[in-house]
């Protein structure tokens, strides 16, 4: 994921490895296969133009390629499309237990107690144990800088006038903050160079991310 924010779609291991057994479970039924056909197809669009392994560009292009030049397309964030993989697990796992559930009551219709309780505590065990890594943790934050006399005694006043503005090593970005957080708490008191921008910018019209 491109941030703290973006990784939602988080599964892990025992997650997965339940999903492959509710399959199993359930191979003859057609929502098993609709809900596995369409978070396969989601799960490869997400990896990009570029898989990526353990943020390191493979050189390996991704299946996102054959869509990343086209209108609309262009502008989705293909890392984003993993969370359409999140409902399609939790569908795998309804229809996995449902059919676990069902082979227990089976079993204690069948004078077998003792086996339908015990597929009932395995079920709520795996499932219990492919869902603790997927606890939220807290997202790490810190203070932001303490601002410089530069901005809070007006000290940019001297050297911004009207029609000017101040230039940050390195450009605002969305990456890089300082610069508009600096402007924002001077109440816009000036502009700056560069800054996080979603709208038209390119030469053909075309929105662009930053400032043109």
């Amino acid at each position: 994921a491109q941030g703290p924010a973006e990784e939602n779609s988080f599964l892990g291991w025992p997650l997965l490895l339940m999903c492959v057994v509710a399959v199993a479970l359930t191979w003859r039924r057609a929502v098993t296969w609709a809900l596995l056909a369409v978070g396969v197809v989601f799960a490869a669009l997400s990896l990009g133009p570029e898989i990526v392994l353990n943020g390191n560009p493979t050189g390996v292009p991704g299946p996102w390629r054959w869509l990343a030049e086209l209108p609309v397309f262009d502008a989705v964030v293909p890392t984003r499309l993993a969370l359409i993989v999140v409902p399609v697990t939790a569908g795998l796992l309804a229809v996995g237990a449902d059919r676990a559930l069902a082979l227990a009551r089976a079993r204690s219709r069948a004078g077998e107690e003792s086996t339908g309780t015990m597929l009932r505590i395995a079920t709520a065990g795996a499932l219990a144990v492919a869902l603790v890594p997927l606890v939220p943790r807290w997202i790490p934050a810190v203070d932001t800088p303490r601002l410089p006399t530069f901005v809070t005694d007006g000290g940019y006043r001297a050297y911004a006038p009207p029609g000017t503005s101040i230039v940050f090593a390195p450009l605002p970005t969305n990456i890089h903050l300082t610069g508009m957080r600096w402007a924002a708490r001077s109440g816009l008191g000036f502009a700056i160079a560069g800054g996080y921008f979603l709208g038209p910018g390119a030469e053909d019209g075309r929105a662009v991310f930053n400032a043109p």
